[in-house]
């Protein structure tokens, strides 16, 4: 990648940066995170590994996270992680009208202009609103997307906490149903396991 091409991605984040601040956002390398209470909401900007010498490409992604499960999974919840340790994930597109734009090119300072523009739209319109729904727990429930699998494990941590019983029957069963065997199955019952030493009220109601 040229130095002009590196300029001009930073020009983009700097650009970007004003409103992300106005948006309760603050910044950190190329990702921009909102920290709650109970939960870490990331929007990361990530260069393509093709890039040639004239042109940066990048996509952008939404993460959000638990800090119970990465206190659970002995993480520092006061740490932002990176967004792909995440279980909620989504590519920005996700939130947009037009899904068929994945990703934008900066060439010159009027490819930028363009892309700071768009992106601006985006964010104020539609991403920064649903941003603000993953900022607690209860709101993250409410959400799909991610790998599945690491979702799950996520999810019954937060209902066996917080003591709903039949989300969280209905959860762990559904995590034996489709991860029970198999490669992970390990994985499943270790985390059954450590349920049943967190939350030992919660599981013994669902296994009476």
């Amino acid at each position: 990648m040229s130095t002009d091409a590196q300029i001009l991605f930073k020009n983009l984040l700097k650009s970007l940066r004003p409103l992300f601040k106005a948006n309760g956002f603050r910044s950190k390398g190329q990702n921009f995170f909102l920290e709650s209470d109970e939960c870490w909401v990331i929007i990361n900007f990530q260069k393509s590994r093709w890039n040639n010498a004239g042109e940066v490409t990048f996509y952008v992604n939404v993460a959000a996270c638990s800090k119970r499960w990465l206190g659970i999974e002995a993480k520092p919840a006061e740490k932002m992680p990176p967004y792909y340790a995440c279980d909620w994930r989504w590519r920005v597109e996700h939130f947009a009208v037009d899904q068929s734009i994945k990703s934008w090119t900066l060439r010159d300072e009027t490819s930028l202009e363009e892309t700071v523009a768009y992106l601006t739209t985006l964010f104020r319109e539609a991403v920064f609103p649903a941003a603000r729904t993953m900022v607690t727990e209860k709101q993250l429930l409410e959400h799909s997307g991610g790998f599945e699998y690491a979702q799950l494990k996520t999810r019954t941590v937060i209902l066996a906490a917080t003591n709903q019983t039949e989300a969280l029957r209905e959860a762990v069963a559904l995590l034996l149903e489709k991860y029970g065997a198999g490669v992970v199955a390990q994985g499943v019952q270790d985390h059954i396991k450590l349920l049943r030493s967190k939350y030992p009220v919660a599981m013994r109601a669902i296994e009476m």
